[in-house]
């Protein structure tokens, strides 16, 4: 009984607010840190085809049959990047965290005002129909800077030409993530609205 009450009595709001401030602060602190790691010169990993820089008979240890698929991606580390290749590192991994950041960041101060105040007001759904088209529209815009970046990244290791994996399911997932936001916001703003008629009758 003790543990039911207790969860009766749980302030999921405050707790969904905390956890936010600390993925804030994750992502926040990760993204700076592979900048800097990026930006001092560390060693890069670029993707490249393997049909590129491998030859068909350079397999070793597989089992008959098993042949090298010219068409597959591989990474290859390069010690002392130039300058050109810690500018393309830095726009292949930088839009994603600038993003996930900022949408951490919204929702933290979302949560937080949910909780002083009502939730069910004009200004909640506008900012959660902001988040949404935040990430329809800017996922997608980074998801594609990035995979440009990585795909001109790979002409600098490889002379047999550029390649980058296309992954659709990333955009997808942007997408989902921001048609859920402003449903959300839709749900918000009827309760307000619904709230403003009985308030009329009363």
């Amino acid at each position: 009984m003790k543990a039911r009450e207790s969860l009766r009595r749980a302030d999921w709001l405050r707790e969904l607010h905390g956890l936010l401030l600390v993925a804030v602060v994750v992502s926040g602190v990760v993204g700076v840190v592979g900048m800097i790691a990026t930006l001092t010169g560390q060693p890069v990993d670029i993707e490249a085809p393997s049909g590129g820089v491998l030859r068909p008979d350079s397999l070793v240890n597989a089992r008959a049959g098993a042949v090298i698929d010219a068409d597959a991606s591989i990474y290859l580390r390069v010690e002392q990047p130039s300058g050109v290749q810690i500018g393309l590192a830095t726009v292949a991994a930088l839009p994603t965290y600038i993003l996930a950041t900022t949408m951490l960041v919204m929702l933290w101060r979302l949560v937080g005002e949910a909780r002083r105040t009502d939730p069910f007001t004009a200004a909640t759904a506008r900012r959660l129909r902001t988040l949404g088209w935040l990430l329809i529209v800017g996922g997608p815009v980074a998801w594609l800077v990035e995979f440009l970046a990585r795909f001109a990244l790979s002409g600098t290791v490889a002379t047999g030409g550029h390649q980058a994996t296309l992954n659709l399911g990333v955009p997808a997932v942007w997408f989902l993530a921001g048609f859920g936001i402003l449903a959300i916001s839709e749900v918000v703003r009827r309760g307000q609205a619904l709230r403003a008629e009985l308030d009329e009758v009363v």
